[in-house]
């Protein structure tokens, strides 16, 4: 008997009651796919957190208001508005308070993502808003009949680029200073290459002094603290994306050459060092037959 391409998951407790199709990674080189589609209930209390989000997952408010908690700030969103949450990344996410929450959510995966992040300008976005905000909603309903119907997880691959496409054309719902912007794009264009403070802040038109206080201000933490984050979770999602890279090619696209200190830096950050994680993800999808689950 073939195994179903997807497995649909019933969850539900006092706060929650959530159902989703889980699609099984497929097999080969898949430049996108889903990785999970589902649709939730939240109720006062509920709460979800991630300490290191494995893919891009798009949650999408229907009725009622989610709020964001990420890097010491918060983000309200309400119907019309899409969340997105990167890879690597660390959040709380609970309903408005008082309130209830009906959402959709998507998570996507595969190694055409970040490069479609970067040229559609999301990988610094948390959220947008869509001026049809039915239009989005259309492509997850056609994704969830699909995985429902048993539809492959290729088959599934233009309708998540379409989403990803809707998204970019969508106004930001964060209006970042024109210098952080300038200043995160030069980090992204240049991440496998070494990254200097007076470079930065020479793309973002500042003072190393300005730039210091601009990251302090708008992301909590200092420039070269920030790029150091990225090369690591963009590190995670190689590893995880790819598995026949080799530590020391993920390390050179990461911009740290140095294997022993990328390893170190790794652990530090995600708990492991880079064999041992990509281990612990395989075993973890192995025992299901499912790619880590996403929420």
């Amino acid at each position: 008997m073939p195994t179903p391409p997807h497995r649909i998951r019933r969850y539900e407790t006092i706060h929650e009651r959530k159902l989703e199709w889980q699609c099984r990674t497929p097999p080969g080189e898949v430049p996108l796919h889903p990785t999970a589609i589902g649709y939730s209930r939240w109720g006062p209390g509920a709460l979800q957190t991630r300490q290191a989000h494995s893919c891009l997952s798009l949650e999408i408010p229907l009725a009622g208001g989610l709020v964001h908690y990420q890097d010491g700030s918060h983000l309200q969103l309400r119907p019309g508005d899409i969340l997105l949450k990167h890879q690597g990344s660390r959040y709380r996410l609970r309903p408005a308070p008082g309130n209830g929450c009906h959402k959709l959510h998507v998570a996507i995966a595969g190694p055409a993502l970040p490069l479609l992040l970067d040229c559609w300008r999301l990988s610094g976005e948390r959220a947008v808003r869509c001026a049809n905000a039915a239009a989005p909603r259309t492509v997850v309903a056609r994704l969830f009949s699909a995985a429902a119907a048993g539809a492959d997880a290729r088959a599934l691959g233009p309708d998540c680029y379409r989403l990803l496409d809707l998204v970019s054309r969508g106004l930001r719902r964060e209006q970042r200073p024109r210098a952080l912007t300038a200043a995160l794009a030069h980090i992204r264009r240049h991440l496998q290459q070494p990254l200097s403070i007076d470079a930065i802040a020479a793309a973002a038109g500042l003072s190393p002094r300005g730039l210091h206080r601009l990251f302090r201000q708008q992301l909590d933490c200092a420039p070269l603290t920030y790029v150091l984050q990225l090369r690591l979770d963009r590190a995670a999602a190689l590893l995880r994306a790819d598995p026949d890279l080799l530590v020391k090619q993920v390390a050179n696209r990461c911009g740290i050459p140095d294997q022993r200190h990328f390893a170190r830096l790794f652990r530090r950050r995600h708990g492991a060092t880079p064999r041992a994680w990509r281990a612990a993800q395989q075993r973890r999808s192995d025992a299901n037959g499912l790619p880590v689950p996403a929420p």
